[in-house]
């Protein structure tokens, strides 16, 4: 997480590169729900807590089908896992600040 103190921008950088994954700004936090593709509880939170600062709440992916995130478990593959499924979910909700909204996408 780099912020610009001039411009207001922060950037989330790829841990092994430093290119940016990521832009926000304060005018976005309110307006912002930042989605994740995970099947993994520690994994989730860990992420999530990184950019619940600078968005209104977190939305996980349950309903892509790209074989990228099926493959790996994610997206919409949680429709055929109901326990990995409520394990994030739970997770993040015990993890999260109260104010952080938590969402799932469902196509």
């Amino acid at each position: 997480r780099v912020e610009d103190a001039g411009t207001g921008r922060v950037d989330f950088l790829h841990h092994k590169d430093g290119r940016v994954v990521f832009s926000t700004c304060a005018e976005e936090r309110q307006h912002l729900i930042f989605q994740l593709g995970t099947r993994d509880s520690a994994v989730a939170v860990q992420a999530a807590m990184q950019v619940c600062q600078e968005a209104r709440g977190i939305d996980i992916n349950m309903g892509c089908p790209e074989p990228f995130l099926v493959g790996g478990g994610m997206g919409s593959a949680l429709l055929d896992d109901p326990v990995a499924a409520a394990d994030v979910l739970r997770t993040l909700r015990r993890e999260l600040p109260q104010g952080c909204a938590l969402s799932c996408k469902i196509r």
